[in-house]
């Protein structure tokens, strides 16, 4: 039977995996290799244990299971059947099948991973010029320095904040590409300790402008990327100190509560707040609010957000008035 199943893996058309139950890849056949071209194994490794640790009792009580879900971003529908080739195996093992979902014609589908690899690909491509003009603006100032009147040096030193401000924006769009990938190494937090860790890298800052931050409920345990969710609270708590006007001490609320089959935290502010046509926009790649031109920042904090929480199954969004405050919400599966 071994032999039989062996020639219908490696010629069968859909991209299919031979698994452990545990979630080991025992065999991948040319049509997946192909499909999933530029996917480590490691990262199909990640997303098995996690789709198996789900469905496992499933499997074991009805031999099939079928899950249509993003896997690896890839849309499609995932066959798991399992397998049992020896009476004396120690070890069953399941077949996984997966049909990606058909696009309609002339419709181009551009999914997360393709999407990260081009943004990668251009801030590579991109990096070199820069490196050419940070080293001829510097040997400029070094060199020619005497020979420039003042208007020139000024000119110059444009050139340079103009370039640093585009290094930033270029490692901004870098950060924005891994966290599909940061977001699969998970574990299991208590959410005060992930607040905790934000306040410290923050308390500069927050006893620099005394803000009062506030915590309103108890905290769950929660499963996550832990680095990734402090830069979450890092973000939405030096906004709400951003934007909260300078004459005026930031007073900060946080809290939580338990819905259904997810928990909801928020994060609210007493600042200058947003205007509703704008409150969407500020989840945008590079948007800035006019109110914050001054305030340092690349204009790519609350995309990493929305970006780290969606990659956590989550949602964000904003409840804010202009002169009454804002509130972030983002969602996390209990």
């Amino acid at each position: 039977m071994r032999e039989q199943f062996e020639v219908f893996f490696q010629n069968y058309q859909q991209p299919a995996l031979l698994v452990t139950l545990a979630g080991e890849i025992l065999a991948i056949n040319p049509s997946a290799r192909k499909y999933f071209a530029g996917v480590e194994d490691e990262e199909l490794v990640v997303e098995l244990r996690d789709l198996l640790k789900n469905i496992n009792q499933d499997l074991l009580n009805k031999k099939n299971v079928s899950v249509k879900k993003a896997f690896l971003s890839y849309y499609g529908e995932l066959k798991f059947t399992l397998m049992n080739f020896d009476s004396q195996e120690s070890q069953q093992l399941a077949l996984l099948i997966f049909e990606p979902k058909k696009t309609p014609s002339k419709t181009w589908l551009i999914d997360q991973i393709t999407l990260d690899k081009g943004i990668q690909a251009l801030v590579h491509e991109l990096k070199a010029p820069l490196v050419s003009i940070f080293g001829f603006t510097s040997a400029l100032q070094e060199d020619y320095a005497k020979s420039l009147d003042q208007q020139a040096l000024e000119y110059l030193e444009s050139v340079i904040r103009g370039a640093k401000r585009l290094d930033e924006k270029l490692a901004g769009l870098a950060e924005l590409t891994q966290i599909t990938n940061r977001a699969k190494r998970r574990e299991v937090v208590q959410f005060k300790e992930i607040l905790q860790e934000a306040w410290l890298e923050l308390k500069p800052m927050l006893e620099k402008r005394k803000a009062e931050i506030t915590t309103l409920t108890e905290f769950p345990m929660v499963f996550c990327n832990r680095s990734l969710m402090v830069k979450v609270l890092v973000s939405l708590i030096s906004n709400a100190v951003k934007f909260t006007p300078s004459n005026q001490n930031p007073s900060i609320k946080i809290g939580c509560r338990t819905k259904l089959n997810f928990y909801e935290f928020w994060v609210q502010d007493q600042g200058i707040g947003v205007s509703p046509e704008i409150q969407k926009k500020v989840f945008e790649p590079f948007y800035r609010v006019k109110e914050l031109h001054k305030v340092e920042g690349v204009g790519l904090g609350l995309t990493l957000v929305q970006r780290i929480i969606e990659a956590h199954d989550g949602k964000v969004w904003l409840d804010s008035q202009l002169g009454k405050g804002s509130c972030f919400y983002f969602s996390l599966p209990v």
